[in-house]
């Protein structure tokens, strides 16, 4: 008895198929990542750290403070002037 074996050629494009989509992915990735180093590369700001940011953001916090108050005081000013006169 001879045995004869089917080989399934859909089950074969299937996998070639798989494997052209991974290659087409593989291509995505290394075009976006291109895009990326150049995107930071041609970028000439320099970047600031977390602890920089939130002392710029707590120093103008202050400021606006202190310049708050000294227009309020200002203001008491002009007023104590205006009374006695």
């Amino acid at each position: 008895m001879t045995r004869v074996e089917m080989v399934d050629t859909a089950a074969m494009t299937d996998g070639s198929d798989v494997q052209s989509e991974f290659d087409a992915i593989a291509r995505e990735v290394e075009q976006s990542e291109k895009i990326d180093n150049q995107a930071t590369s041609d970028n000439d700001e320099p970047t600031l750290s977390d602890e920089e940011i939130a002392d710029m953001i707590v120093t103008q916090g202050v400021l606006n403070t202190c310049m708050r108050q000294m227009r309020e005081s200002e203001e008491r000013m002009k007023e104590i002037l205006d009374e006695e006169v």
